[in-house]
């Protein structure tokens, strides 16, 4: 099996094979548990944690809560029971050294309802540094988690921070403040809640230096990206608001001739 032409076209099968039957067929024998385990690229770039319930069953008068699942509209779906959840999930994920390997470049993690600890994020940093976006959420963490983050995650392009009353924003920022960070990071979301008991220090330009806050969509955008990659249609880029400008001044200019030709 481990010679021939059976090996030219062991890509082609693994190719379309859904995660459940790779760790099917990697149960089956030495030779497979090897070939599938240690080719990370078979393992799918976005993950997706299991729903294990969550505190009580209220979504809202008008909503049920198998909708709500079914349509994963997680936001609307309060967080597990056990504050440690999502720490024994990702625990197990990293039983092994090479479990931690099956995940190194995944994208994307699709966390549920699931809030961070700090242990939480730290095991996140650990089995998934090239995740593009991450949510810091709650009272259960605090600076340290995201650090961890911060260290490790280096190709975030978005960051959510989410009624985190035990965060200094300011701080929790300024770890994004590298090189790294500024190349990659696109948006960054605040909110701490209408009537929060939390006060909030928001971040100011000696935290994100290349971050800028957009007064109407409420995001902080990276202005180094902003004008190429077009991050958000209130603010597209500089050559559109230089062409608003000149026309402001050309309206100005016309208005003032027609003045000076009354006179």
């Amino acid at each position: 099996m481990d010679s021939g032409p059976f090996i030219d076209i062991i890509p082609t099968i693994l190719k379309y094979l859904d995660l459940k039957s790779l760790i099917h067929l990697a149960k089956t024998c030495y030779f497979w548990k090897e070939r599938i385990y240690t080719d990370v690229k078979l393992w799918p770039k976005v993950i997706e944690l299991p729903y294990i319930g969550c505190m009580n069953n209220y979504v809202g008068v008008h909503n049920i809560l198998e909708h709500v699942i079914e349509a994963k509209l997680w936001s609307m779906i309060r967080p597990p029971d056990d504050p440690k959840a999502l720490e024994k999930v990702l625990e197990k994920m990293a039983s092994s050294e090479q479990s931690i390997q099956r995940f190194k470049l995944t994208k994307k993690v699709l966390f549920k309802n699931f809030i961070h600890t700090n242990e939480s994020l730290r095991l996140t940093a650990l089995l998934f540094p090239l995740i593009e976006e991450i949510t810091f959420e709650g009272n259960l963490l605090s600076i340290i988690g995201v650090q961890y983050i911060a260290e490790s995650c280096r190709k975030l392009k978005h960051i959510e921070f989410y009624q985190c009353g035990n965060l200094d924003i300011g701080n929790a920022c300024r770890l994004f403040n590298n090189e790294e960070h500024k190349k990659y990071l696109e948006r960054i979301f605040i909110y701490n809640g209408f009537w929060s008991k939390y006060t909030i220090n928001f971040p100011t330009k000696d935290d994100l230096p290349f971050m800028e806050l957009c007064q109407r969509c409420g995001l902080y955008y990276n202005q180094l990206k902003n004008e190429k990659e077009m991050l958000c249609l209130y603010h597209p880029g500089v050559r559109i608001l230089i062409n608003y400008l000149n026309n402001i001044i050309c309206h100005f200019k016309t208005i003032d001739s027609f003045i000076d030709n009354s006179c």
